[in-house]
């Protein structure tokens, strides 16, 4: 049985093709702007969870 991906995951994936399939010059800074943050956001996320995981498995 497949897993489905976390929401944040899903939309990061939809967030990046965003940005990667839209010319730059089509896309307003306040249409970028919460883009990366909701990317960042995601990252650092999965980075707070691989630290409490390695530091619980010490």
């Amino acid at each position: 049985m497949a897993h489905a991906a976390p929401v944040e995951a899903q939309q990061t994936s939809t967030d990046l093709t965003v940005l990667l399939r839209t010319p730059l010059r089509q896309l307003s800074t306040e249409q970028v702007r919460p883009l990366v943050r909701r990317i960042v956001e995601d990252r650092d996320r999965a980075e707070a969870v691989d630290v409490a995981a390695f530091n619980s498995a010490i």
